[in-house]
Parts: structure tokens; sequence; C-alpha cells
């Protein structure tokens, strides 16, 4: 039987995770994510569930410094890359 998870145990912000594995995913195991603006690798995750607690493979999208803490912690591929409208060179200031 699988078991749900609890919300305590999941790294998301606002329960997404939670919503979308108990809505459309429940039970559903080798499936695809791709996790646009990952940022970090568990912390306001919306992918990290699906990556180490049902051993999902998927694309994570993060164009910041952040993207090197991804490398020993997760299986997500990482493109290090802005997802826009159009090709052009982007200067990103965080404050």
């Amino acid at each position: 039987s699988t078991k749900h998870i609890e919300r305590k145990n999941i790294w998301s912000q606002g329960y997404q995770e939670w919503y979308l594995y108990h809505n459309f995913f429940y039970g559903k195991t080798k499936g695809k994510y791709l996790d646009i603006g990952a940022h970090k690798p568990f912390s306001l995750s919306n992918s990290a569930f699906f990556d180490k607690c049902l051993g999902w493979n998927g694309i994570c999208v993060e164009p910041t410094e952040t993207s090197q803490l991804f490398q020993d912690v997760r299986s997500c591929t990482l493109a290090r890359h802005c997802v826009w409208s159009e090709t052009k060179k982007l200067v990103m200031i965080f404050r």
C-alpha cells in the first residue's frame, strides 16, 4: 500500500508538491519533472520530494550561483540558464 506524505515532510513553501502528489500523482513512480527556477536543492523546492522520495528524474533550471549546490545532493540534470521568451543576455541582481 502507498503511504500518504505528511505535510511536515515536505520542502516547498506552499505545499505545492503535497497538492500535486495527492491530487494527480498519488502512488506513481518513475515520473519526470521540470523545475524552472529551482533555486536551492531543498529549501522551498517544488521538486525535491519527487526526486528524493519517489525516485523521479528531472531537469532543474537555475541560472544563479546556487545551482552549484545541486551537484552532490540531487539527481536532476542541471541547466544553468534563464528561461525567457527570447534569447538575450540578462543581468540578474539580487538584493
